[in-house]
C-alpha cells in the first residue's frame, strides 16, 4: 500500500512512543517494517483512514448498512407501519451483487423524499454528510437548490436547524429538535465506531 513519507514518519514515532515498552527489539523492528509497508498503528489515524475509504466506497453492503442506519435515525424509535414498509422497499432496491453507482444512490434518496417526506430526507442527508458515509457525496449534491426543486422541495422542507446552515440561509432554518439532535449525534458516533471495529477485524 503506497504511503507518504509524513505518514511513515508519524507511524514510526507512534510505535517508538507507545509500542516499545512491552515488545522485544525484534518485534519493534517488525512493526516498524510493517509501518514502512503502509500499515497504520495509530488508532486515530487508522480511524480517519477507515472513514476516508468509506466515503469513496461503492460496495452495496456499505450502502445498505449506511442507508439503514440513516433511516433508523430519521424515522425514530416508533415508525408507522407505512414508514417501515417504504424504508424496507427502498433498502430492497439495492443490488447486492455489484458495485453501486452514484445514480442509484441519488435514486434511493429521491424515493425517500417521495415516500417519506422532506423532513425524513433532511435527517437522512445530515446523517450521511456528518458521518461521512458511502452516500455522503450524493447527499451533498442533492442539497443543491436546483436538485431540491426537481423533488418539489426547498431547503426549508429539510427541517435543518440554524446551527448547520450558512448565514445566508438562516431564514430557512427550522426550530431545533433537541431529541433529534441527540439521536443523530449518538447514531453517528455509534456508526463510526462500528465501521472502525469491522475494519480492524476484516
Amino acid at each position: 500500500m503506497p504511503t507518504s513519507n509524513d505518514r511513515i514518519l508519524h507511524e514510526v514515532r507512534y510505535l517508538m512512543k507507545h509500542r516499545t515498552d512491552h515488545l522485544s527489539a525484534d518485534a519493534v523492528l517488525e512493526n516498524i517494517a510493517r509501518a514502512l509497508d503502509g500499515e497504520i498503528f495509530d488508532p486515530e489515524v487508522r480511524r480517519a483512514d477507515v472513514l476516508r475509504r468509506r466515503v469513496n466506497s461503492h460496495d452495496p453492503q456499505h450502502m445498505h448498512q449506511d442507508l439503514a442506519a440513516a433511516l433508523d435515525v430519521a424515522l425514530g424509535e416508533d415508525p408507522s407501519p407505512r414508514q417501515r414498509k417504504h424504508a424496507e422497499e427502498i433498502l430492497g432496491t439495492i443490488d447486492m451483487d455489484r458495485e453501486v453507482h452514484n445514480s442509484e444512490m441519488h435514486a434511493a434518496l429521491e424515493q425517500i423524499s417521495k415516500h417519506l417526506g422532506g423532513r425524513v430526507l433532511g435527517t437522512v442527508l445530515r446523517f450521511h454528510i456528518e458521518a461521512g458515509t458511502s452516500m455522503s457525496g450524493p447527499s451533498e449534491i442533492i442539497t443543491d437548490s436546483q436538485r431540491l426543486s426537481r423533488l418539489d422541495l426547498t431547503l426549508k422542507d429539510l427541517g435543518w436547524p440554524a446551527k448547520i446552515l450558512h448565514p445566508l440561509y438562516l431564514e430557512d432554518a427550522a426550530p431545533e429538535d433537541p431529541a433529534l439532535e441527540t439521536r443523530l449525534e449518538e447514531a453517528i458516533e455509534t456508526w463510526q465506531a462500528l465501521i472502525t471495529r469491522c475494519d480492524e477485524h476484516a
